[in-house]
């Protein structure tokens, strides 16, 4: 595999994953596959909460993952698709200042709302996701990258 096909994979691998989470609300449109969505939406369990209260709806349905994952998710995919398209912008805009101060947010609001200073809110659990998703895929997208095309080269 070559770089542009690895960012392509993991691109779409992540666009397809982002995509599951809105499956949810198919269970209105494709009623037989009740079984097979209950299924796909519970693989999201295994990397976030799932409260109905701290996700969005569609159609009466919560989505699979929560609003701050959302967040996390779509921020990564921003900052992947940056991240191929322009690697030295991305490389300019964030570095690990940039994570650890939207870590510190992102956990403070988490700590903010268990303590009761303020009530959960979506919108600002997605915004606080998305910066952390999109600065953090900074560093960890070209690790993937880089043991793909190992892994590539040892199997060769």
């Amino acid at each position: 595999m070559k770089k542009s096909q690895i960012d392509k994979l993991v691109f779409f691998l992540l666009l397809v994953w982002i995509i599951g989470i809105f499956a949810a609300p198919l269970i209105h449109v494709l009623p037989e596959a009740v079984g097979f969505l209950f299924l796909w939406k519970h693989s999201y369990s295994f990397v976030c909460h799932q409260q109905p209260d701290k996700c969005y709806t569609v159609a009466g349905e919560s989505l699979s993952v929560c609003a701050r994952c959302l967040g996390i998710y779509a921020g990564s995919l921003v900052g992947l698709l940056i991240a191929i398209v322009f690697p030295r912008i991305k490389r300019r805009v964030t570095g690990v200042t940039s994570i650890l101060i939207f870590l510190v947010i992102m956990s403070g609001d988490v700590f903010l709302v268990l303590l009761g200073v303020y009530p959960y809110n979506k919108i600002r659990a997605s915004v606080t996701g998305a910066l952390v998703g999109f600065t953090l895929i900074s560093y960890i997208y070209p690790e993937i990258r880089k043991f793909l095309l190992e892994k590539r080269n040892n199997d060769s």
